[in-house]
Parts: structure tokens; C-alpha cells; sequence
């Protein structure tokens, strides 16, 4: 940091926060990581009186306790209803596409460039889903190439029918954002909702570009 002389470190105990049993997601969901007890996965706590997500943890972005997933779950509490279709874009934890799931959407599907992220997200799925709802979440790899990842979605829209998604989540970076826009456009249906995170608020740019 090339600092002029070297900083003053100092300590605090905090105490016992709320991380050490779970993190609270959104007024609906607490994550829970293999370190925290509680109910199992998709399961209400009766000490929060919120539905738990539990994640392997470890390996993918999105455990509940940075403020733009919550961000993000907050915007699927408002505007995600019962039989709508998600998209998970950059689902990395694939905590997003878990609450969409437990929130009764009709298919909910995550991508993301990682395959390792994508086998944890389908092992954490697991841990939450009933057999059944497990039918409606499907994790996949996309390519990073955006023409390339544009041309999948495309396909996948194309053989369902030509349904799109109502509710579109991207929870990553803005640089990745500004690309991104032609498969966003190709995987929405006529007055969908788009939420994208990681955002400035003085972030015109994107704006312009996703209109």
C-alpha cells in the first residue's frame, strides 16, 4: 500500500454475533454453513422464524453475509411469485436459485462459468430440496465467451417452448455486467425483472446499455 510508516494494529472482541449460528439472508432465509447447527435445509427456524438454506460452503461466491446477495434476495421476495421462471446468472453458491426454488418458482435454473461452483451449487441444492422441488433447479456451466454463452441460453429458451424468465438475478461484477447484455436479452420474456448487483450508484453506463 506504500504507506509512510507502518499502521497501528489494534483489537476488539466483538462478542458473540449472529454469524457464529447463521447469517440472515432476507426477512425469509438464514444461511447456514457446516459450522452452524439449526435446522436442517429448507427447514424453518423456530429461533429466527425463517427458512434455512444450508450451503457446503468453501468453494463458490454467495453465502449469505456480503450485502449484495442480500440485495439480491431481497429483490426476489418482491418481485419473484409462486410459478414464475428464474435465472441465475453467476449462480456461484447457487444460494439465489435455492430461495427461488424454496419460494415455489416453476423452474429455476443457474449458470456459471465455474465448474466447480456448479457442482457445489447442485450438492448444496440437495441439502435443501425435496425430491420433487429438486425437478424445478437445474445448475449448468456456461461459456465465458458472452457469444458463446448468449448462444446457449438462446437454445435453452428456444427448447422450452420459447418461454423466457420472468425474474433474471446476476449477483457479479459490474465489468462482466456491460458484456452481458445480449444474453440477459435473449434469456428474458416480455416485461421480465432484471437485478444486477455489485453496482455504483452513479453507474449510468450500465443503465444505458442494458435499455
Amino acid at each position: 500500500f506504500d504507506l509512510p510508516s507502518p499502521p497501528e494494529l489494534r483489537s476488539r472482541h466483538l462478542g458473540r454475533g449472529v454469524w457464529i449460528d447463521h447469517f440472515p439472508l432476507s426477512k425469509t432465509f438464514d444461511v447456514r454453513l457446516p459450522c452452524h447447527s439449526g435446522p436442517p435445509g429448507g427447514q424453518l427456524s423456530a429461533r429466527t422464524d425463517r427458512r434455512t438454506v444450508r450451503l457446503e460452503g468453501h468453494v463458490a461466491f454467495g453465502a449469505g453475509d456480503h450485502p449484495t446477495t442480500r440485495g439480491a434476495a431481497e429483490f426476489l421476495e418482491r418481485h419473484l411469485q409462486p410459478g414464475m421462471r428464474m435465472l441465475d446468472y453467476g449462480s456461484g453458491s447457487g444460494v439465489l436459485a435455492i430461495c427461488a426454488a424454496l419460494s415455489g418458482a416453476d423452474f429455476v435454473l443457474g449458470l456459471d462459468i465455474d465448474e466447480a461452483a456448479v457442482a457445489s451449487a447442485r450438492r448444496s441444492a440437495a441439502l435443501n430440496l425435496k425430491q420433487d422441488a429438486l425437478k424445478v433447479v437445474c445448475f449448468s456451466e456456461v461459456p465465458a465467451e458472452v457469444s458463446e454463452a448468449q448462444e446457449v441460453v438462446a437454445s435453452l429458451v428456444e427448447s422450452a417452448g420459447g418461454l423466457g424468465f420472468d425474474v433474471i438475478v446476476a449477483n457479479i461484477l459490474c465489468e462482466p455486467l456491460l458484456g452481458l447484455a445480449p444474453v440477459f436479452a435473449a434469456a428474458a420474456r416480455p416485461g421480465a425483472r432484471l437485478c444486477l448487483t455489485g453496482l455504483r450508484s452513479d453507474s449510468g453506463e450500465v443503465a444505458q446499455v442494458m435499455q
